[in-house]
């Protein structure tokens, strides 16, 4: 099967503007803007760059290959598995877990080349330094073949020092004049295309990328990276990669798939810090809406009504089936002579409240997380009034 060889572009970052790449490109920028102007609770960052790393980890190694039984990736995000004891995978994914935590807090004005040696540094130290030297270029005939169909790297020794060099001058001159957001991505496909290291060449490109994508202000909120991604298209990524490679040095086709991303992972995250301030903004109204109609008699049904909703608001979804809700609140209705009774009365008060939806067909409690944007204070004030009576209400009837 004949090899393609690697050829140096003519100039690392050049695309066609098609009405494709300037749709994608402005999805992808209205994106990052439409996270920046979401508010959020400090509280909530922590959990989410969490969340995000781990994905990180996790996509990047497994794009290569890495294979993970049971709950060993999970014990190597957390550094629980004895160093002796970690499989190649898991010392993968400790290594890029480390990259990626440097990615985070790097100084965003480091030199192009000294980025790059570093990530690559830490993405194979301690899982591929066996067989590839951290952080240093590929020597005379140390050559790699890789992708389908085969590509050639860049030949050891001169020429892909010539090639590195010729990418990061790029990138530390005429990238700066370009699209922030194509700057990583072109740096992702550069890297992946000339393999300038004996190992960890993928990973390296989208750590790369991760960084400069954040030097080009796209780590909102501890968002740091497409390799989740990546993962999910892993068919259409390495196929897209290939056939740029055809393009001699045109880089539409990557861009389009790239950005493409970048909307898709804002729109992600913008809708995880949308929901937790809905959850804000419900708990703020239930909590004020039921204890200003507090009554004697309502006190003790406020209560449990109350555990109700934080006990959908905990679950995924915020959805439940009635049983398990029931096991969960059940200690609220000790002491009521017609507990099951009762439990079913609330259910049907939340609905009528509009708190909740109940799919009968299902036996699923569904959660109205747009509740406080339709209820005010008094009209939930009127609804308690106008609440059927225990004659009036429609039976729920569930085993």
């Amino acid at each position: 099967m004949m090899v393609i060889k690697y050829l140096p572009p003519k100039r690392y970052l050049q695309y066609d503007l098609t009405q494709e790449m300037f749709d994608s490109l402005v999805a992808a920028k209205s994106g990052v803007e439409s996270l920046r102007g979401l508010p959020y609770q400090k509280n909530w960052m922590e959990p989410l760059r969490e969340m995000e790393l781990k994905h990180e980890v996790e996509g990047t190694t497994r794009i290569e290959g890495a294979t993970f039984a049971g709950d060993e990736f999970e014990a190597a995000f957390r550094d629980e598995t004895p160093e002796e004891a970690r499989t190649r995978s898991q010392q993968q994914a400790t290594a890029a877990k480390k990259a990626y935590r440097w990615i985070e807090t790097a100084p965003l004005d480091l030199p192009v080349e000294r980025a790059i040696l570093e990530i690559h540094r830490l993405m194979v130290t301690g899982c591929d330094d066996d067989h590839c030297e951290p952080g240093a270029l590929r020597k005379q005939d140390q050559n790699v073949t890789f992708g389908r169909p085969p590509h050639r790297g860049a030949e050891g020794g001169g020429e892909v020092a010539k090639a590195f060099k010729g990418l990061t001058d790029a990138a530390a001159t005429y990238f700066l004049e370009s699209e922030p957001l194509l700057q990583g991505l072109a740096l992702h496909y550069h890297i992946a295309a000339m393999h300038p290291f004996q190992d960890g060449n993928g990973r390296c490109a989208r750590g790369v990328e991760a960084y400069f994508l954040r030097r080009a202000g796209y780590a909102i909120h501890g968002f740091i990276g497409l390799s989740n991604y990546y993962y999910e298209e892993r068919e259409n990524y390495l196929r897209i990669l290939a056939e740029t490679r055809g393009e001699e040095g045109n880089l539409t086709k990557f861009f389009v798939f790239g950005l493409k991303g970048i909307a898709l992972q804002c729109a992600r995250i913008r809708n995880i810090i949308l929901r937790e301030n809905k959850i804000v903004l419900f708990k703020n109204m239930m909590y004020r809406v039921y204890k200003k109609y507090e009554t004697p008699r309502r006190r003790h049904i406020n209560e449990r009504q109350i555990r109700i909703l934080d006990y959908l608001m905990d679950q995924k979804d915020m959805k439940s089936n009635i049983w398990d809700t029931e096991k969960f609140v059940s200690p609220g209705y000790q002491g009521l002579r017609k507990q099951r009774n009762a439990f079913v009365r609330d259910f049907v008060d939340l609905e009528f409240l509009n708190a909740i939806k109940i799919l009968d067909n299902e036996f699923l409690i569904v959660l109205n997380l747009d509740w406080p944007q339709f209820m005010t204070d008094s009209e939930f004030g009127q609804k308690i009034l106008e609440k059927p009576s225990k004659s009036e209400m429609p039976k729920l009837k569930f085993r």
